[in-house]
This record gives structure tokens, C-alpha cells and sequence, in this order.
């Protein structure tokens, strides 16, 4: 049969979890379909092997691989993976379920407006640049591996030929080649060994080019696209891997300078304004003392960048301080234009509270020639505090999973549910809950090794209350609840023969029962029994010795007596049932009279 590394893995039935609703799509290996997560009411995709690709050993290990870097990813615009597993037919992932299609639905529709494009590409270089600090190269980047949420958040997903470049584990030979033509860089289709990093930016840069251009990258015309976007689209695309931008942070940022030259044109003093002359609509105003302009009645004056004066129009040199308005506004949209550029780089690292912070500061600008910020900054102020609603729900969300799992003693889904928070957004509770989940998934792990090594080795004393603990992290284990049971029997069975030859007087009997067993084992009411056995049990030797003693000269002194009764009371106080020690203090006290 086919000896593959999933022999070891529990068998499945999906069917006990999971409602499947419909197809979601096919591919060469595998089908997606969409279904409803009945314990935590959610929808979700599930993927599995199809066909015969079930018991190929390449399309399971590229199963294992997918769902390893997910995992091991967690990002925000990476697709979630909640299980993985095997059913009768084969393994299976249980991933995210994106509700707005993929980037290639979109591009059917055709070309995607520039700045809408630069935003989604934003985020899957944010996901991409997270998975490749890891190590993990994707190798088959392309729209139809992009999905979008209905409310706008990119996801990159199908890591199946992803390769760790530290160990490709024998996954790729030399001479191979993998991914999807239209989409690989030189290198890729040259040998797929030859991968790295880098080659996951080339494809990027294809399917950012489809995605403008509305057409496939098998023939790329840069001159076709906006003139901005040329020298950044031209090194994306280098044949050569050290000419092309070398992490996806650095690709991520030549797009975003895109937004910021198209969205901020600096304001420029158009021509020389004569005096009296309005730079609103270019009539001249006689009166040089008017401040408003006798036609469109825009104002005449303006505050000096530099002092604040209102001046004219018209002055380019404040008469008050000397201030050079041209250079000072350069300088303030200089200046304007970075506050702009780091409340966009905080917003989209999630630290939506410094963002909107800066934002409020533009807010604040007066001049008119810098309106143009202005109305930015409360578009952005609005759209980032619906953005940190929408995470913070999202964050709710994914703790209320967590919580579920942990509570069903899924330390392993509920690390992954916290994780998947942002770690800007992973306070209190969630902060909490994963510091436990990680504290008792790792606590049961040492638990149940010891415990497995103690039952092989037969070493049952003190074993209780290790396992008592065990059921306690993972009540969900009914091997560990049946040997609590089967340790909870024998340990009755010995506290019960012992109090039984307590009850017939005989401690050193129940002693030898008890012997080796531990405190830890019994609890209050049998640690008690134990303490009482093993006094009475000495007292009963030293009771025999001391008879002994006397019988040796056949006379028994008041001395010897009154010794003698003091051991009697005091076993008799550990057990009044005990016959015989009191049949010998009744003797004792009748040789006193």
C-alpha cells in the first residue's frame, strides 16, 4: 500500500462537524466546497483530494505543505486554516471562507481602477512579506489566488507548491517546473530549484499588471500603463532577481508612492498674480485695500506660513516677517504629505489610533491652497474608525471562537483563533486566553508523556493525581477518564480492605495493604487513614515488644503496666474498633486492682 506520513492520523467523518451547502470550484487535485460549521456556526471552505490524486504522494504531501505554512503564516491577509485532517478518501483543510470571489472574478469584469488595485496589492504584500519573513516562498501567485472579502480585505490562499527555503523536503527536483505559465518569473520557468522570494514579487507585479491593465501578462506592454507606473512596474518585472525590489515591503511601498503623487498634487501658485488680483477667478481688484474679491467674493488674503499675518493674495514675501510663501508651502506640503504617508502606513499596521491621531493634526491645516489635505484626512478619519470597528468585531469574533475551543479543550484551534487577532488587537482577554491556551497545552503535553512512561513501566503509586490533573486540561481524552477510573478503583479497593482489618484490630494488616501507597493518591479521608494505620500499626509493635518484655520474667510491674495501658489508649484513639488491643488494656487494668 501506499506508505505515506499520514498513516498515523485519526480517520475522520466530516460529515459529524460539517453541513456542505454547495461547490465553491475544482482544480487538477482537488475540490473546494462551501459548509457550515455546526458547533461554531460558521461558514467555511473545506478542500479535499479528489480521484485518484487521493493516493498520490506528491498531491498529499503538497495537502501537508498547504496546510503547514497557513498555519504557521497566520496573517490577517493570508487565508485562515481552522483544521486539517483525513477521511476515508483522503486528507482534507478546513480553511476561511471568503465571500467576495477572487481577484480573477473581479478582472473579468475588467481593468481595476489604479488606486483600487495599489490597496488590494497593498495587503497581499503585507501577507506575502509576513510568509516570506518565515521563509515560506508561495511560487504560484495569481489573481485566481487572491480573494476578496465584500468589505474589501485581500487574502492571498492555495500555498499547495509553497517551499520553505530552508528545507524544500525533497518537494522540487532539479530541472522541474511549477506554478502557473503566465505568471512566472524567468527563473521559474527555467528551473523551479532557482525559486526564491523574490520570484513570489515577479508574479506578483504579472497579476498587479492584469489587474490594471485588464489583460494577461503573457505579453506585457509597460508603455501602455499610467506613466507613474512605468519605472515601478519596470523593476518588478526585471529578468533578473537582484534588479527586481527585493522584499515585498519594498515593493509594497513603491505602490503606495503612487496613492500618495496621485491623490496630494502639491497646489502650486499658477503664473504671477498681479495686485489686486484674485487667484480664485483672476479678476483684478482695483481697491487694494478690499479683502474680498468683488466678483466671486473670494477672499483677497491669507495667513503667512510663517507668522500668521494675514496678507494679500498676490504677496509672495509676508511684509510682517520676510516669510517666502512659495518655499514655506512647499515645505508645509512636503511636510504634510510624510504626516499623510505615516497615518496610511500606521492604519494599515493596525495602530488605528496613532493613524487617526495625525490625521487630526492635517485636519487642522487653514490654508486654503492645503485644502486638499483637509478633505483627505476626514475621509480617512472616517474610513479608519469604520476599518477599527471592523477589526475589532472581527478580533471579537475570532475570541469567541477561541473561548469555544478552549473550553472544548482545543488548546491547539484556540492558539490558532487568538493568533489569527492582530497583535495590535490582542489585548486583555485575548492576550490572557493565549498565554493560557499555550500555558495548559503545554502542561498536558508533559502530563500525558509521564503519564503514558509511568503506566509502562508499571509505576501506579502517586499516578492519580497526575492524571486527575490530565482530565482536568483535557476532559475531552477518555483514555485519560477511564485510568482515573481504573486508579480510583484500586485505590478504593485498598482503602477498603485496610479499614477492614482496622476494624478487626489488626493495623499491622492494614499497613502492609497500604504499603507504598502515597498520600497523593488517597486524598483528605484516605490521607487520614493512612497516618492512622501506620501509628497504630507501630503502636501494635511496640505493644508486643513490651509484653514480650514482661513475659520474660513472668512478672509485670505497675511501671510495665501503666506503660503498657498508655500504647492501649492511645492505639484504641486511632481505632476504637480495634478488639484485641482492648481486650489486653482490659487484662492490663484487672492486674492493677
Amino acid at each position: 500500500g501506499l506508505d505515506t506520513v499520514l498513516d498515523d492520523i485519526e480517520i475522520v467523518d466530516l460529515d459529524t462537524r460539517y453541513t456542505v451547502e454547495r461547490p465553491l470550484g475544482e482544480g487538477g487535485m482537488g475540490a473546494v466546497v462551501l459548509a457550515t460549521d455546526t458547533r461554531l456556526g460558521r461558514k467555511v471552505a473545506i478542500k479535499q483530494i479528489r480521484n485518484g490524486s487521493a493516493r498520490s504522494k506528491s498531491a498529499i504531501a503538497r495537502f501537508q505543505i498547504e496546510a503547514k505554512a497557513i498555519a504557521a503564516i497566520s496573517h490577517p491577509n493570508v487565508i485562515q486554516i481552522y483544521d486539517f485532517g483525513v477521511t476515508k478518501t483522503g486528507p482534507f483543510l478546513v480553511i476561511e471562507y471568503i465571500d467576495g470571489g477572487s481577484l480573477l472574478d473581479r478582472c473579468k469584469r475588467g481593468a481595476i481602477p489604479l488606486e483600487e488595485a495599489v490597496e488590494i496589492f497593498v495587503q497581499i504584500c503585507q501577507g506575502l512579506g509576513r510568509s516570506h519573513d518565515l521563509g515560506i516562498v508561495h511560487r504560484d501567485i495569481k489573481p485566481a489566488n487572491i480573494l476578496l472579502t465584500k468589505d474589501g480585505i485581500a487574502k492571498l490562499t492555495d500555498f499547495g507548491l509553497a517551499k520553505a527555503e530552508a528545507a524544500d523536503h525533497g518537494m522540487t527536483m532539479a530541472g522541474a517546473v511549477m506554478g502557473t505559465p503566465d505568471f512566472m518569473p524567468p527563473e521559474q520557468r527555467q528551473d523551479a530549484a532557482l525559486v526564491d522570494h523574490r520570484s513570489d514579487l515577479w508574479s506578483l507585479a504579472a497579476a498587479f499588471y492584469q489587474a490594471v491593465s485588464g489583460r494577461s501578462p503573457k505579453v506585457i506592454r509597460l508603455h501602455e500603463l499610467p506613466q507613474a507606473l512605468q519605472p515601478i512596474m519596470s523593476k518588478a518585472l526585471e529578468d533578473e532577481k537582484d534588479a527586481r525590489y527585493q522584499s515585498a515591503k519594498e515593493f509594497r511601498d513603491a505602490l503606495k508612492s503612487i496613492l500618495q503623487a496621485g491623490s496630494a498634487k502639491p497646489a502650486v501658485f499658477e503664473g504671477e498674480l498681479q495686485e489686486g488680483q484674485c487667484k480664485a477667478c483672476g479678476t483684478v481688484n482695483l481697491d487694494l485695500s478690499r479683502k474680498f474679491c468683488k466678483k466671486c467674493v473670494a477672499s483677497l488674503r491669507m495667513a503667512c506660513l510663517a507668522c500668521d499675518v494675514q496678507i494679500p493674495v498676490w504677496d509672495k514675501i509676508c511684509g510682517e516677517c520676510g516669510g517666502n510663501q512659495p518655499v514655506l508651502f512647499e515645505s508645509k506640503h512636503t511636510q504634510i504629505s510624510g504626516q499623510k504617508a505615516s497615518a496610511k502606513a500606521l492604519a494599515a499596521d493596525l495602530a488605528f489610533d496613532k493613524a487617526i491621531g495625525i490625521a487630526e493634526e492635517i485636519a487642522k491645516e487653514t490654508h486654503p491652497e492645503l485644502a486638499v489635505f483637509v478633505s483627505w484626512s476626514k475621509s480617512f478619519i472616517e474610513s479608519t474608525n469604520a476599518e477599527r470597528d471592523r477589526q475589532q468585531a472581527l478580533s471579537a469574533e475570532r475570541l469567541k471562537d477561541g473561548q469555544k475551543h478552549f473550553a472544548a479543550f482545543d488548546y491547539a484551534a484556540a492558539i490558532q483563533a487568538i493568533e489569527a487577532i492582530p497583535e495590535s488587537l490582542r489585548i486583555g482577554k485575548a492576550s490572557k486566553l493565549l498565554t493560557d491556551c499555550r500555558s495548559l497545552q503545554d502542561e498536558s503535553v508533559r502530563l500525558v508523556e509521564k503519564i503514558t512512561i509511568r503506566i509502562k513501566r508499571t509505576e501506579l503509586e502517586g499516578l492519580l493525581p497526575l492524571v486527575s490533573r490530565a482530565v482536568e486540561l483535557r476532559g475531552d481524552r477518555q483514555d485519560l477518564l477511564k485510568i482515573r477510573q481504573k486508579l480510583e478503583e484500586r485505590r478504593d479497593k485498598k482503602l477498603s480492605l485496610a479499614q477492614a482489618a482496622m476494624e478487626a484490630g489488626d493495623a499491622r494488616t492494614a499497613a502492609a495493604t497500604l504499603a507504598g501507597v502515597v498520600a497523593e493518591d488517597l486524598g483528605a479521608v484516605g490521607g487520614d487513614l493512612l497516618k492512622r494505620v501506620q501509628r497504630a500499626a507501630a503502636l501494635e509493635v511496640l505493644l508486643a515488644e513490651g509484653i514480650k518484655s514482661s513475659k520474660a520474667d513472668s512478672v509485670v510491674t505497675n511501671d510495665e503496666a501503666r506503660g503498657l495501658l498508655v500504647l492501649c489508649d492511645e492505639y484504641l484513639l486511632l481505632n476504637p474498633q480495634g478488639v484485641k488491643v482492648q481486650a489486653i488494656r482490659e487484662q492490663l487494668l484487672k492486674r492493677q486492682e
